[in-house]
C-alpha cells in the first residue's frame, strides 16, 4: 500500500511551551524546509498557478503516570489542532491565510512565509504552576504543497509526495522564573 504521507529526516517541529497564568501556551514552527523539494513546488504552486496550500499544527497535552500505574502509559488531557490554508490573490496580489474561518491579510512575501509556517501563543489547556512538572506536550506539523479537494485528493494515495509529516516533538512545560520562586 503507498502512503500519501511521509515522514520527514531534515525537517522538524520547534516546539515550546510555557505555563503562563494557569494556561498552557505552546509555539510550534516547521524547520529546514526551505531546502526541501516540497517548498519549491509549494512555492511554485502558489506564487505561479495560485493554488491553495495547507499546514496543520496537531498539539496534544500529557500527563505523566508515574509509580504504579505507569504501566497504563501517560494519559491525554486535551488536544489541539490549528489548520492553515493559504492562497495568493492574484488580482490584489496579496496573501491570504486563513485560520478556522478567520482571514489575515499580508503584502509582504517574508511576513507571509513566516507567519504561515508557525503557530504561535495556542492556548492548549489550563494548568497551575505546579501541575506543570508532571505535564508535557507533543506536537507534530502535516504540510500539503498544494491542497487537492475531494475527489481529487485521492491523488495521494498514489503519489508519496503530496504531504509530508514531521515526527512527534516532545517539549516539557516551562514555568517563567518569576512564577517558579515561592514554591
Amino acid at each position: 500500500m503507498v502512503s500519501g504521507n511521509i515522514f520527514l529526516s531534515a525537517e522538524e517541529t520547534l516546539l515550546t511551551a510555557v505555563a503562563r497564568e494557569g494556561r498552557v501556551i505552546v509555539s510550534a514552527a516547521l524547520s529546514g524546509i526551505e531546502s526541501d523539494q516540497i517548498y519549491s513546488t509549494f512555492r511554485k504552486g502558489l506564487l505561479e498557478e495560485g493554488f491553495e496550500t495547507e499546514i496543520s499544527y496537531q498539539f496534544r497535552l500529557y500527563r505523566r503516570y508515574k509509580g504504579f500505574f505507569s504501566f497504563l502509559g501517560d494519559k491525554v488531557i486535551t488536544e489541539k489542532k490549528v489548520i492553515k490554508t493559504a492562497y495568493l490573490d492574484i488580482y490584489e496580489r496579496t496573501f491570504i491565510i486563513e485560520v478556522n474561518g478567520e482571514k489575515k491579510v499580508l503584502l509582504d512575501e517574508e511576513d507571509f512565509l513566516r507567519s504561515f509556517f508557525k503557530a504561535e501563543d495556542v492556548q492548549l489547556g489550563r494548568l497551575s504552576s505546579r501541575e506543570s512538572k508532571e505535564h508535557y506536550v507533543l506536537a507534530r506539523i502535516s504540510f500539503s504543497p498544494v491542497r487537492l479537494v475531494p475527489p481529487l485528493n485521492m491523488i495521494s494515495l498514489l503519489y508519496k509526495k503530496t504531504a509530508v509529516v514531521t515526527r512527534w516533538t516532545e517539549a516539557d512545560i516551562k514555568v517563567p522564573a518569576s512564577r517558579e520562586q515561592g514554591f
